[in-house]
């Protein structure tokens, strides 16, 4: 059973679907919903807010399968077109944004110049990255300063 659409009314995909707009270059699907902080768009289907790429794609496409998240490759975060999203791990979606984590990974060098080579990084358990010849340099600090002290 369908509900009728009034105002305050439970909508489901199809009518948030006949609400889309296509505008600008990348074809990018529009809905009337206001964008919220972080630039995404979410509806409302059911008792639920959904981010309106990942509604779309699992509407027309098929379901997300485990593991994997919802990558929006177009530049703008309220567009809809699930053409849009490409479905990837977790740490391939951090590591093709902007934020902290992808930023580091991009670096070739350590804060002191030293190249991130495989001989010349270290890779700790939890996945972070540091440069050999800067632990060499703490260890030799860490060691004289503390021979200093005991004498």
């Amino acid at each position: 059973m369908k509900l009728a659409l009034t105002k305050g009314a439970l909508k489901t995909i199809d009518d948030h679907l006949a609400a889309v707009k296509v505008v600008g270059p990348w074809c990018c699907w529009k809905v009337p919903n206001r964008p919220k902080e972080d630039g995404y768009v979410r509806i409302g289907t059911h008792y639920k807010q959904l981010y309106v790429h990942r509604a779309f794609y699992e509407h027309l496409i098929g379901k997300i399968p485990r593991g994997l998240v919802p990558d929006h490759l177009c530049p703008n975060r309220w567009c809809g077109n699930p053409n849009h999203v490409d479905l990837v791990t977790g740490q391939v979606n951090t590591l093709r944004g902007a934020g902290p984590s992808a930023r580091n990974a991009q670096k070739e060098a350590c804060v002191r110049g030293h190249r991130f080579t495989p001989e010349n990084t270290y890779i700790y358990k939890s996945g972070h990255r540091a440069c050999r010849a800067c632990l060499r340099m703490h260890a030799r600090n860490y060691y004289a300063r503390s021979k200093r002290e005991r004498s």
